[in-house]
């Protein structure tokens, strides 16, 4: 089998809005909504200094359905320069870009490109006009794919040439990833059984390998679109050589990166002392993003003298807007989303737990309903709120760990209001 390489990248959501910074700062804002369209840009370079063979995105091209003209050019433009170094490219959509009601308005095959249709279907990459891999891939039809679709993947892959290396592209929910819809959904072994030789899978947002032989990944989306996709975002640059053997790469890809940290205020006397914290804190985070712009967010922890200066918004948003004038206009950018509030007042608890008073009353009942599971439920004094219809829609999505936060809020609040100024 003769040697190749390329590119497996996911989920550019290359419309994808960023929302929350328009009205603060138009400059930051249209660097945002930039990001995604860059960090493809960025993918097609990388085809293109590595000289690969082809590249897979496995879904989610766009954000919606109701894809931007200026998005889908965008789209188009790089995988023509890609056809111009005799790159391939093929492509799924997914459950943010499904095919259907989509009339077809952009010629890909004149850029040797390959878009999957709505059931698995194979596809030949060449070298030089010799056959170097099979692929086979399925677009979305429509937003929701509730199937299990790898039965039709083996049954395929029966007809492929034996001599191919032999690709999945899929976009899927592999064993029912917490965080994510579980679309197209499958199991681990379901993907190993099927007899490919690698599946480049879509739809996780986190960086993913499944399983080593064959290698079953996600590549994770390819630029950060908010504070819980934290980190460096990429795609994955695959090699594979003659004896089937496969070695990958993760490369970051994105433009804009985002972060967090947090601050614990006990040790500082002062708010100047804090402002010199806060950007310590944002340097050391913008030193640690390889050169790119940084949004973050940080977290004032603890408790100490400065407790009732912060727990004031005012206070806060004025920080906020000090450090968003004093990095928003440097090359990198530093852009503060938010400065997070979870610091108490300042009272030893342990202390206040073994007291005979109200606050000592308070903080028993906290810990008894933490011996409990605690759902939703655990309140019944609370049932009026979980049965309203914009509360029934929030509460249920929250996780054990933040009601365990609304229940430490709780007990803040109640010991600012007995003991503190």
């Amino acid at each position: 089998m003769e040697s190749f390489s390329f590119v497996h990248a996911a989920d550019l959501h290359i419309d994808s809005p960023f929302k929350g910074v328009t009205a603060h700062s138009p400059h930051i804002a249209a660097q945002l909504q930039e990001a995604t369209a860059r960090a493809f840009q960025n993918i097609v370079d990388l085809c293109i200094d590595n000289r690969v063979d082809f590249l897979v995105v496995a879904g989610d091209i766009y954000d919606s359905s109701d894809r931007q003209i200026q998005s889908q050019l965008a789209f188009l433009d790089g995988i023509k320069r890609l056809a111009q170094h005799n790159i391939q490219s093929f492509i799924v959509h997914g459950n943010h870009d499904p095919l259907k009601g989509w009339a077809k308005s952009l010629d890909f095959e004149a850029a040797q490109a390959t878009v999957f249709p709505v059931r698995p279907t194979a596809a030949i990459a060449t070298k030089d006009g010799r056959a170097i891999a099979s692929l086979v891939g399925m677009s979305y039809a429509e937003a929701k794919e509730d199937r299990n679709v790898v039965g039709e993947y083996k049954r395929l892959v029966q007809d492929l040439h034996p001599d191919l290396f032999k690709i999945g592209v899929l976009h899927s929910n592999v064993g029912n990833i917490a965080g994510h819809a579980n679309y197209a959904p499958c199991s681990l072994d379901d993907l190993k059984s099927a007899g490919y030789d690698y599946w480049a899978l879509g739809h996780v947002h986190e960086r993913k390998q499944l399983w080593p032989s064959p290698i079953i990944a996600y590549p994770g989306n390819s630029q950060g679109r908010h504070i819980r996709e934290r980190g460096a975002r990429g795609a994955l640059l695959v090699s594979v050589d003659g004896r089937r053997s496969v070695t990958s790469k993760f490369v970051a890809t994105d433009c804009i990166r985002w972060e967090e940290a947090s601050i614990e205020i006990s040790p500082l006397q002062t708010i100047d002392a804090l402002d010199g914290a806060i950007e310590k804190s944002l340097i050391k985070l913008r030193s640690q993003a390889d050169g790119r712009a940084l949004v973050c967010r940080i977290e004032l922890t603890g408790r100490g003298p400065l407790y009732e200066k912060l727990k004031s918004d005012q206070a806060r948003k004025e920080l906020v807007t000090r450090f968003r004038e004093k990095f928003s206009r440097e090359k990198p950018f530093i852009w503060l989303e938010q400065l997070d509030f979870n610091c108490s007042p300042n009272i030893n608890w342990d202390v206040a737990r073994n007291r005979e008073d109200l606050l000592a009353f308070v903080l028993s009942e906290a810990d008894r309903i933490r011996e409990q599971d605690i759902t939703i439920e655990f309140a019944p004094d609370l049932k009026p709120l979980f049965e309203h219809k914009w509360a029934a829609d929030a509460i249920p999505t929250l996780s054990k760990e933040e009601l365990e936060a609304c229940l430490r809020a709780a007990e803040v609040y109640c010991a600012d209001l007995l003991e503190g100024q």
